[in-house]
C-alpha cells in the first residue's frame, strides 16, 4: 500500500513571509503528527478487536480525502513483529501477484509457482496458523478500485476454515460506494464471524478549527497565522470537514495572503480563494443519519452589525395555551417514559430468554458437530479398513495364482518324471538282460578255456613222450649213419604239436583277454543312461577310467535332460569360450538352472579344461563339484540339467 505519509515536503513561497520553515499544510512526514479525533479512537478499538480475534471483518467507508488511508497506515505503523500481517491496494491487479505478494509480506520468502500451486501454499500455511491457535491480518486499501480478479481471491481464502472458523481477520478500507460492492451477490458470501462497518465522517466544525490550529501548530505557525473564528466558520462552510479540502484551501489562503501581505485571514481572503477554485459550500444538516452524539452541531452565523432586531410579544391569552399544552406535553413525556421503560424491560427478558435459547441452540450444534466429526473418523476407519480387506484379497488371490501355477508346473515335471522313471525302468530291464547274456556268454568261454586247457596239458604230455623218445634214439645211432625213418617222422609230428600248442596257447590267451574285456563292452554297449534335471551323469571310473586318459577331448557331446541334444567339434573353435544362458555365450545352454555367464572353457593344445565363474549351481566334473578341472577323454561335467562328455577324435 502506497504510504499517504511522504518523508519530503513540498517548499512553498508563503513560508519567508510568515517567518516559518516549514509549510503547515503539506502532507506529514511522521504518523505522530495525525491529528487524533474521537473517531480514529473508535476506529482503533475496531482495529485493535479484529488483531485480538480472528474470523473478523472490517469494513472502513468514507468520502474521499476524510483520511481513511491515514487513520489505516498510523494503525499498521504500530502493529510489531510479533502480528503477522499484509496489506494491499489497488496496485494488486492479479491473482497470482496477490499471492506472492502474501506469502512474501508474512515472510516465507519470493515464491514462484503456478496460482493453484500458490493457493495450496497460502492454504496450508493459514491451517497451520489456525491449528496453533494464531491468526494473520489482511489489510486492502483503496478496495473499491480493487480488481475482480483480487477481490475473487478474497472470497476463496475466505473459505479457508479450521474448525469452522477462519484462521485469519481482514480490513477492508474503501468510498462509498464500496458498500454497493459488498452488498452484491457475488460478494455476499464474505461473511465473517465478527464483523464491523465503520463510517469514516467529515470533521465537525469544532474538530475543523482545532485541525487548523493542530496544522499551524506543527509547523510553528500558531502565533505568525491568525484565523480568526469567522474564517473557521467559513471554511467549515466551503470544505464541509473534509481533511483534504481544509488542506488545499488553507494553502491557497495563505499564497493569496502572502501575495496581499495580509497576516490576519479573514472572511473575504476565504471567500474570494472559494469561488476562484469552484468550491461550492456544503450543507451540513443538522439531524443526519449516522452523526454521532460527540458531533458538534452547525454553527449559526451572527447577523450583520447594521441589522437590527425586533423583540416580538405573545398576547396573553397565547401564555395560557402554551402552558397548558407544555403541561400536556410533560404529561404524555411521562406516559411515554413509563411505556419505555416497560418495553426495554419486556425486550430485555426477551433477549435473555432468546439468549438462552441460543445457548441451548449452539450446545446442540456443538454435540452434533462432535457427532459429525465421530461419524466422519468411522467411516474414514471403515473405508481405510475396506482399502485393507480389499488389499489382503488381492495379495490372496495373487498367491493361489502362484500356488496353481506352481502346481501345473509341478503335474508337468511329475509327468515328466514318470516317462523318465518309464525310460530308466526299461533301460534296467535292458541291462538284466545284458548282464544275464554276458554271464552266458562267460560261462562258454570259460568251458571253452577249460577245454583248451586241457587240450594243452594233452599236447605237453605227448611232446613230453615226443622228446623222450627222442632222446632214447639218440643213444642208439643207425648203423647206416642215416636217421631211422621213424625218428623223422617223430620229429615232424613233435614239431607240428608245438605248434599247435602255441597256437592253442595264444588263442587261450585272447580269450582270456577277451573275458576280462567282457564287462567293459557290455558296459558301453548294452546299458542306457537317462539323466533327470538337475541330475548328474556318472562318470567312467576305476581303471577303465585311467585308460582312457589318454589323448585330447577333442569333441563334445551335450545332453539335455538326460537325452541327446547335439555334438560340438573343437577344433577350430576360439581358446576360451564363455558356456552360459546369455545371448552372448559361445555354448548357450538356454535353462533356468544355468547362469548368464556360467562357465569358461578354455581349449588349449593338447588340453582341455573348464572354470566356474562364480554360478550359482556350480560345476560338477565326474559328479564331484569343482572350481577348476583339467578334462580328459571320457570325462562327464554337469551343468545344470545339461552334461557334457568329451571324447576324443
Amino acid at each position: 500500500m502506497a504510504s499517504v505519509l511522504p518523508s519530503e515536503v513540498a517548499e512553498s513561497t508563503s513560508l519567508p513571509f510568515f517567518g516559518i520553515e516549514r509549510a503547515p499544510f503539506l502532507k506529514l512526514s511522521e504518523p505522530t503528527e495525525i491529528f487524533r479525533s474521537d473517531q480514529s479512537a473508535l476506529l482503533n478499538s475496531h482495529l485493535v478487536a479484529a488483531t485480538r480475534r480472528a474470523d473478523s471483518l472490517v469494513v472502513i467507508l468514507g468520502a474521499d480525502g476524510v483520511g481513511k488511508t491515514t487513520l489505516l497506515n498510523d494503525y499498521v505503523a504500530g502493529l510489531g513483529d510479533e502480528v503477522c500481517y499484509a496489506v494491499f491496494d489497488e496496485t494488486c491487479v492479479e491473482a497470482i501477484q496477490f499471492y506472492r505478494s502474501f506469502l512474501e509480506q508474512i515472510g516465507l520468502g519470493e515464491i514462484v509457482g503456478t496460482l493453484r500451486e500458490l493457493q495450496h501454499i497460502t492454504s496450508e500455511y493459514l491451517a497451520h496458523r489456525g491449528k496453533n491457535g494464531e491468526h494473520a491480518l489482511i489489510f486492502v486499501d483503496n478496495a473499491h478500485l480493487v480488481r475482480p480478479a483480487v477481490l475473487e481471491q478474497l472470497r476463496w481464502i475466505a473459505d479457508v476454515k479450521i474448525d469452522y472458523m477462519r484462521a485469519f481477520s481482514m480490513v477492508l478500507a474503501g468510498g462509498l460506494n464500496f458498500r454497493r460492492i459488498m452488498d452484491s451477490p457475488a460478494m455476499r458470501s464474505l461473511s465473517f464471524r465478527y464483523q464491523t462497518c465503520f463510517h469514516v465522517r467529515a470533521f465537525s466544525e469544532a474538530e475543523t478549527h482545532d485541525y487548523i490550529r493542530h496544522r499551524l501548530s506543527l509547523a510553528g505557525a500558531a502565533d505568525a497565522v491568525r484565523f480568526p473564528d469567522e474564517s473557521h466558520a467559513l471554511i467549515y462552510r466551503f470544505t464541509g470537514g473534509n481533511p483534504r479540502l481544509i488542506d488545499t484551501l488553507c494553502n491557497a489562503v495563505l499564497a493569496e495572503s502572502c501575495a496581499q501581505g495580509i497576516r490576519v485571514i479573514g472572511e473575504q481572503q476565504v471567500r474570494a480563494v472559494a469561488e476562484a477554485g469552484k468550491m461550492p459550500p456544503h450543507a451540513v444538516p443538522t439531524r443526519v443519519k449516522g452523526r454521532r452524539k460527540s458531533d458538534a452541531g452547525p454553527s449559526r452565523l451572527a447577523p450583520d452589525a447594521g441589522a437590527t432586531v425586533e423583540s416580538v410579544r405573545s398576547p396573553p391569552h397565547q401564555d395560557v395555551e402554551i402552558k397548558e399544552l407544555l403541561g400536556r406535553i410533560t404529561e404524555l413525556s411521562g406516559q411515554l417514559e413509563r411505556k419505555a421503560g416497560e418495553e426495554k424491560q419486556r425486550a430485555l427478558m426477551d433477549a435473555r430468554k432468546h439468549a438462552a435459547d441460543l445457548d441451548e441452540k449452539a450446545k446442540e450444534i456443538s454435540r452434533l458437530n462432535a457427532a459429525l466429526l465421530e461419524s466422519e473418523r468411522l467411516r474414514q476407519d471403515a473405508g481405510k479398513a475396506r482399502q485393507s480387506l480389499a488389499d489382503a484379497v488381492d495379495a490372496l488371490r495373487r498367491k493361489l495364482d502362484a500356488s496353481n501355477k506352481e502346481v501345473e508346473k509341478l503335474t508337468a515335471m511329475q509327468s515328466k518324471y514318470d516317462q523318465q522313471i518309464g525310460g530308466l525302468t526299461q533301460a534296467v530291464a535292458q541291462n538284466k538282460v545284458a548282464l544275464a547274456d554276458r554271464d552266458a556268454t562267460i560261462e562258454r568261454l570259460t568251458a571253452g578255456l577249460d577245454e583248451l586247457q586241457a587240450t594243452v596239458a594233452s599236447s605237453a604230455a605227448e611232446i613230453a613222450r615226443l622228446n623222450v623218445a627222442r632222446s632214447g634214439s639218440r643213444k642208439t645211432p643207425p648203423q647206416d649213419g642215416r636217421a631211422s625213418p621213424d625218428s623223422v617222422a617223430d620229429r615232424k609230428r613233435r614239431q607240428r604239436l608245438t605248434r599247435r600248442a602255441r597256437a592253442m596257447i595264444g588263442s587261450a590267451q585272447r580269450r582270456s583277454e577277451n573275458l576280462e574285456r567282457l564287462p567293459e563292452k557290455l558296459d558301453g554297449t548294452g546299458q542306457t543312461e537317462t539323466l533327470l534335471p538337475g541330475q548328474m551323469a556318472s562318470a567312467p571310473t576305476g581303471e577303465h577310467a585311467t585308460a582312457t586318459t589318454n589323448g585330447t577331448a577333442a569333441m563334445i557331446e551335450l545332453f539335455l535332460d538326460g537325452k541327446p541334444w547335439k555334438v560340438m567339434d573343437l577344433a577350430g573353435r576360439p581358446q576360451r569360450m564363455m558356456v552360459g544362458r546369455a545371448e552372448d555365450c559361445d555354448v548357450r545352454l538356454d535353462s533356468k538352472y544355468v547362469s548368464r555367464h556360467h562357465a569358461i572353457l578354455v581349449n588349449k593344445p593338447g588340453s582341455v579344461a573348464i572354470e566356474d565363474l562364480r554360478s550359482s549351481n556350480g560345476i560338477f566334473v565326474n559328479t564331484k563339484k569343482v572350481d577348476h578341472s583339467e578334462l580328459r577323454p571320457g570325462d562327464t561335467v554337469a551343468i545344470g540339467n545339461f552334461w557334457l562328455r568329451f571324447k576324443s577324435s
